[in-house]
C-alpha cells in the first residue's frame, strides 16, 4: 500500500523540463545574438565582402561563358576577362575623363550657391522656415576648423582606397580559387544538408550575376537617358548629373529620386519653372525604367517581389544606412533563395518552383 501511495505521489509530481535541454537553448541564443552583435559591429566589413563576392561571381561566370567559345585555361580565362575591364574602363575614362571631371569640379562650385538660393527661398516662407530649423546645423555636431577638414578629408580618402582595396582582394581571391572556400564552408555543414546547401550556391550564384550585369545595364540606360533629357532640358554640367543618376540607380525605386536631387537644387537657382521640368524628366525616367527597361533586362534574373524589395530597402537603410540602401536588393535575393530551398522545401517539404 505504501508503495502505490509513493507511485501515486511521484505520478502527481509536475515533471520539470530537462536541464540540458534549458542549458542547449540558452548557449543557442547567445551564440545568435552574440553572432548578431558581431556582425553589427563589422557591418561595414560584411558589407564590402559581399560586394567582393558580387564582383567575384561575375568575373567567373563570364570567365565560363569566355571559355564556351574559346577553350583555355581557367585561369587564362580570368585574367583575359579582368584585362577586358580593365580596358574598357580605362578607355571610357580616357575618352570621357576630363570632360566628366571638369563637369564634377563645376557642379561642385555651384552647388553651394544652388543650395543658398534653396534655403533664401525657403526662409520667405513660413513652412520653408519651419523645414530648416528642423535641419540640423552642420556647427551643431561640433567647431569646424581648417586642420580638421584637411584631417577628415584625407582620412575619408583613405578609407575610400582601402574599401576599394578589400573589395577587389576578395573579388580576385574568391575569382582565382573559389573550390577552397567553398569547401571550407561545407565542412561546417552537416552531411544531412550538404546537398541542399549545394544546391542553394549553385542557385543564388547565377541569380546574382544576371541581376548584377542587367542593373549595370541599367544605370548606363538611365544615366545617358538623364544626360540627354537635362541637355534638352538646357541644363549646365548634364553630363556630371546624369552620371550621379546612373551610378544612384544601383538602389532600386530609390536610386533615381536620390540622384536627382542635385540636378533639382541646380534647376531651381536657374528658376523654380526648370526645376518643375527636372522633376518631371526624373519622374519619366524612373517609370521607363521600373516598367520597361528593367523588366527586360532582368528576364533571366531571380524575380522579387517590388514590394518586398521596397520595404527591404528601407528597412536597410534605417539600420545601415547607404551601404545597406545599396545592397538591400542581392541579400534579399539571397535570403529568398535560401528560405525556398531549406525551409519551404527542407522543412515543409513542399515542391514549389524556385524564384526566377
Amino acid at each position: 500500500m505504501d508503495k502505490d501511495n509513493d507511485k501515486n505521489a511521484t505520478a502527481g509530481r509536475p515533471r520539470h523540463p530537462d536541464i540540458g535541454w534549458i542549458a542547449r537553448a540558452t548557449s543557442m541564443v547567445l551564440l545568435i545574438l552574440g553572432l548578431a552583435a558581431t556582425l553589427w559591429y563589422l557591418r561595414q566589413l560584411v558589407f564590402l565582402t559581399f560586394a567582393g563576392i558580387l564582383i567575384a561571381v561575375v568575373i567567373s561566370h563570364l570567365a565560363v561563358k569566355l571559355r564556351r567559345h574559346v577553350p583555355m585555361p581557367r585561369l587564362l580565362s580570368l585574367g583575359v576577362v579582368v584585362g577586358l575591364i580593365i580596358l574598357a574602363v580605362t578607355t571610357l575614362i580616357m575618352a570621357t575623363g576630363p570632360q566628366v571631371v571638369g563637369q564634377f569640379d563645376t557642379l561642385a562650385q555651384r552647388l553651394p550657391d544652388a543650395l543658398k538660393s534653396l534655403e533664401d527661398y525657403l526662409n520667405s516662407s513660413r513652412i520653408g522656415t519651419y523645414m530648416l530649423n528642423r535641419i540640423e546645423e552642420p556647427e551643431q555636431s561640433g567647431n569646424w576648423n581648417a586642420l580638421g577638414l584637411i584631417t577628415g578629408t584625407f582620412s575619408t580618402v583613405m578609407n575610400v582606397v582601402a574599401n576599394i582595396f578589400v573589395v577587389i582582394a576578395v573579388a580576385l581571391f574568391l575569382a582565382t580559387n573559389p573550390d577552397i572556400y567553398r569547401k571550407g564552408a561545407m565542412l561546417l555543414v552537416p552531411d544531412h544538408m550538404q546537398p541542399r546547401t549545394n544546391r542553394f550556391l549553385d542557385t543564388v550564384s547565377p541569380g546574382l550575376f544576371h541581376w548584377l550585369i542587367g542593373q549595370l545595364v541599367a544605370m548606363a540606360v538611365v544615366a545617358v537617358l538623364m544626360a540627354l533629357g537635362l541637355w534638352w532640358l538646357g541644363m549646365p554640367v548634364y553630363i556630371a548629373l546624369g552620371v550621379i543618376a546612373g551610378l544612384t540607380n544601383f538602389i532600386p525605386y530609390f536610386g533615381p529620386f536620390i540622384g536627382g536631387i542635385p540636378a533639382m537644387v541646380i534647376a531651381f537657382s536657374i528658376e523654380p519653372t526648370k526645376a518643375f521640368w527636372v522633376a518631371l524628366l526624373i519622374f519619366l525616367v524612373q517609370a521607363l525604367e521600373g516598367n520597361f527597361i528593367t523588366p527586360n533586362i532582368q528576364k533571366q534574373a531571380t524575380s522579387l517581389p517590388p514590394a518586398l524589395i521596397i520595404v527591404t530597402i528601407v528597412g536597410f537603410g534605417l539600420l545601415f544606412g547607404l551601404l545597406g540602401m545599396m545592397f538591400a536588393t542581392p541579400i534579399l535575393l539571397v535570403i529568398v533563395v535560401a528560405v525556398h530551398i531549406f525551409y519551404i522545401e527542407g522543412m515543409l517539404n513542399k515542391t514549389a518552383p524556385p524564384p526566377q
